[in-house]
């Protein structure tokens, strides 16, 4: 029988090829799983848990590779050479930063390596569906971690190995389980749901697996599923929900018109995205309240009505005043549990400029406060502050969340004069206050327009990888800026950090695993590899379409993902696995 076109027969494997497959699942399932504390260091190198995992497979394979088992040439190989050249090019010509870019180029042409070592290392259908399996495995342990994180506390401290912190929006915790931000975490989630539903459908039209019944192994996938969704949804990242529910319409389509067997597991996780995003099993609400406000100024705001102009008070007393508030923002006001909210103040100066004492009195409310509802109180004040002049500004709290102050909502003022008093002692200073900072990230509008200049100045190659997040703060004329933050776009940062031949190069790519998965799809015989083939490109379209509004390939996890899932994907649809 003619080996189809694009093919060559490869030599008979051995137990090393064995081991490199072995450690190819291996790294599958450990992806979400990098630590934060480097497990090897090679001089100024510092090496990660997950890196330590690859450079193994990469050993494996190049001696493999020497040893002449080797993989046919696809157009696929073409554009990821070409893509990693680019990368490399434009990091030996960055103006500046040359040692940080030349860095990001290294961790990229480890992860285009897999690539290359995915296809060498996988020949059969079946060694693609157990990585796949192990892909699977890992991100779902993963997920549930992050839905841990949200609604079991005491678990956070046991994830601090994996970030440096948690991630908050507007003061409200995120899932990022084992990754060290919650749009990573979903970007990694979404991108494995296909392929997670895939597997269990390819179970039941290509494997009985361990003597179950077949159809058995759809449902147990869809709750794997399930667990991804519940854990998108906890990262209230919007990027992430919309690529979900994108990808569910793709995969019921396709069980509706190809795979049967999908359609059952199809509907019951998109009723499980529903129901966790309007519910309150959608951590609070969170993600709805995202999608329908993205303004965070709004979600925790208050009006007072008729605060006292002024009081006076002796020092060490206490006293309260009447007070009305009504909520103007999106969310309830809770009285009870971890995160109740409370009417407080900060002392200030009488000029308004410096706080002399940030944390307040508390002042706990009768009862929940819906949005749009008014309460009256009897707001507690504290004197025990020396004697003078000030300017009391009352705020709200909700407790482990944020002062709604620092989240932009108003507040209200009262001048208060605290006189002495002959018997009470007289506080002679206060303690330096703790004030939270809330540091608002710019728009994507925002770092998108300064990518285009900065774009503008170096059009070819741009200002080198991984620069952006270096330089954009400067170009804002902000005096403090976080180099965490990215351009907000896989497509922006490749265009301003490689410049126009870069963003060419990695559309190209794109372009070429989507040629080989259309010209391969009937070229695969039965729905098993199908369906397979469809949870693995599906996966890479989630970085395709998430990847326009955020950026994950800085990330040893999720290029680590993308890489192996084009590497199986070409493997299955461009080079005719066997069965």
């Amino acid at each position: 029988m003619a080996q189809p076109t694009g093919t060559r027969r490869l030599p008979e494997r051995t137990r090393f090829d064995t081991c490199g497959l072995a450690a190819l699942g291996l790294l599958a399932a450990l992806l979400p799983f990098e630590l934060t504390q480097p497990v090897l260091l090679l001089g100024s190198i510092e090496v990660t848990n997950v890196e330590l995992a690859l450079y193994l497979v990469l050993i494996v394979w190049a001696v493999i590779w020497l040893r002449g088992r080797r993989s046919a040439w696809t157009v696929v190989h073409s554009a990821a050479a070409a893509w990693l050249a680019v990368v490399v090019f434009a990091a030996l010509l960055a103006p500046t930063g040359r040692g940080e870019a030349l860095k990001f180029a290294l961790r990229t042409l480890g992860g285009g390596a897999l690539f290359f070592a995915t296809l060498d290392l996988v020949s059969t259908r079946r060694q693609i569906a157990w990585i796949a399996l192990a892909v699977c495995a890992g991100a779902v342990l993963s997920a549930a971690t992050g839905i841990a994180e949200v609604w079991l506390p005491p678990m956070r401290a046991g994830l601090e190995t994996f970030k440096t912190q948690p991630s908050f929006a507007g003061g409200f915790l995120r899932a990022s389980g084992t990754f060290q931000y919650a749009n990573t975490a979903g970007m990694y989630w979404e991108a494995v749901l296909p392929l997670t539903l895939a597997l269990g459908v390819w179970a039941v039209t290509g494997s009985t697996g361990n003597g179950r019944p077949a159809s058995t192994w759809r449902w147990w996938s869809a709750a794997a599923a399930v667990v991804l969704v519940q854990a998108v949804v906890l990262t209230a990242s919007r990027a992430a929900w919309w690529a979900v529910a994108g990808l569910l319409a793709v995969l019921l389509v396709a069980g509706v018109r190809l795979f049967r067997p999908l359609r059952g597991p199809v509907v019951v996780v998109c009723l499980a995205l529903m129901l966790f995003t309007l519910g309150g099993w959608g951590g609070g609400g969170l993600l709805a309240l995202r999608l329908l406000a993205s303004d965070e100024a709004t979600w925790l705001s208050a009006e007072f009505t008729n605060p006292p102009t002024a009081l006076t008070m002796p020092t060490g007393s206490v006293t309260t005043v009447p007070m009305t508030v009504r909520n103007t923002g999106l969310r309830e006001w809770p009285r009870l549990g971890s995160t109740p909210v409370s009417l407080s103040y900060h002392w200030l100066a009488p000029d308004g400029k410096e706080v002399l004492l940030w944390d307040g009195a508390r002042t706990r409310l009768p009862d929940t406060v819906a949005a749009g509802d008014t309460v009256t109180l009897q707001a507690v004040i504290d004197g025990n502050v020396p004697p003078g002049r000030y300017r009391l500004q009352w705020d709200l709290v909700q407790e482990h969340i944020a002062w709604f102050s620092t989240l932009g909502a108003q507040t209200a003022t009262t001048w208060v004069a605290v006189e002495p008093r002959d018997d009470a002692p007289v506080v002679a200073e206060l303690p330096p206050p703790i004030i939270p900072v809330y540091r608002e990230r710019p728009s994507r509008r925002t770092l998108w327009s300064a990518a285009v200049g900065m774009w503008a100045e170096r059009p070819l190659f741009g200002i080198g990888p991984d620069q952006f997040r270096h330089q954009v703060g400067a170009r804002l004329d902000l005096a403090t800026f976080d180099t965490r933050t990215h351009a907000s776009s896989l497509f922006v940062e490749t265009l301003v950090g490689q410049g126009l031949v870069g963003l060419l190069a990695l559309l190209s790519l794109l372009a070429a695993v989507t040629w080989t998965v259309a010209r391969g799809w009937q070229r695969v015989d039965g729905p098993a590899p199908r369906v397979l083939g469809l949870g693995l490109a599906l996966g890479i379209l989630a970085y395709a379409a998430h990847g326009a509004v955020d950026h994950f390939l800085s990330f040893t996890p999720t290029y680590g993902l993308f890489w192996l899932l084009t590497g199986l994907t070409v493997r299955l649809f461009g080079q005719e696995a066997t069965a």
